[in-house]
């Protein structure tokens, strides 16, 4: 409810996946975020954002300049950070999983690797069930 009452989420630190920016995507607002970590596999400069370079004011200051410029449609932001979710993260892994496995057979068959798909391996049970959040 927090980030649906903000202009924009400012972003200006450095994670890994880029978890809080999309959590303001879902809620239809743009993020002005520091170019670098996780924010690059999901901020869009332009479409669902915008980056800056650099840690400092100036910088700052220039791309809250640049976000007056421009004109975010909350669905397509919401519709952005959709595509990070559980269920089409889930989906994705296991195709994957299931098309390296296949690869992996065809390999095989053909006589280019001498190791078989061994279905008692860990890969076979994770392409076997589905992904589970814990609770």
């Amino acid at each position: 409810a927090r980030y649906a009452s903000c202009r924009a989420l400012i972003f200006a630190g450095e994670e890994d996946f880029g978890l809080t920016p999309l959590e303001a995507m879902a809620s239809g607002r743009p993020v002005v975020a520091f170019g670098a970590g996780g924010a690059l596999e999901t901020v869009v400069d332009g479409r669902t954002g915008i980056f800056f370079g650099e840690q400092t004011v100036d910088s700052l200051a220039d791309a809250l300049m640049r976000l007056d410029s421009c004109d975010f449609a909350p669905e397509e932001l919401r519709a952005h950070a959709l595509r990070f979710d559980t269920q089409v993260f889930t989906e994705h892994i296991q195709r994957f999983i299931e098309e390296a496995v296949t690869e992996h057979q065809q390999l095989y068959l053909q006589g280019q690797i001498s190791k078989p798909f061994r279905p008692e391996s860990r890969l076979d049970l994770i392409s076997a069930r589905p992904f589970r959040r814990p609770k």
